[in-house]
């Protein structure tokens, strides 16, 4: 697991009990944090020759978007936390969208389909499968109540 990603657990609030299980995430959403912490792939030489100022101020708009995008899916497992989503929830919310999650003999694997470009999309898409992970579990609790 990546450090940004392990950090980005620590401060959602898991891992609160170091020397046993009782505190891990549920391996789905870790898994999901890891495939955010990927650095976003963006390159300069993409946005255009030169120095020109446009361009330059367009690669760092989309910096800008990534970087806000990963505070996103701190945020969102956070929420998964507070609300003890599981796997399964995971794996409902992301039902239909551009992120496809497939069981595997080892775990899962996570593919994301690319709209425009994927090195802006693809935390928003994980930010938006744990937020609605969040909310599935937080309204399987008020049911259940």
């Amino acid at each position: 697991m990546r450090k940004h990603a392990e950090n980005a657990l620590h401060a959602a609030g898991f891992y609160q009990h170091w020397n046993d299980n009782e505190g891990k995430p549920p391996a789905l959403i870790a898994l999901l944090v890891d495939y955010a912490a990927q650095r976003p792939g963006l390159d300069p030489e993409d946005y255009g020759a030169g120095y020109d100022p446009y361009w330059r101020d367009c690669y760092r708009q989309d910096s800008r978007r990534a970087t806000a995008q990963w505070q996103d899916v701190k945020r969102a497992a956070r929420e998964c936390y507070l609300t003890d989503a599981t796997d399964a929830d995971v794996l409902l919310a992301a039902h239909g969208g551009r992120l496809e999650i497939t069981p595997t003999d080892t775990g899962y694997k996570i593919a994301y389909c690319a709209g425009q470009h994927a090195a802006t999309e693809y935390r928003a898409a994980v930010a938006a499968v744990l937020k609605r992970a969040a909310y599935l579990a937080k309204s399987r609790q008020e049911r259940a109540a």
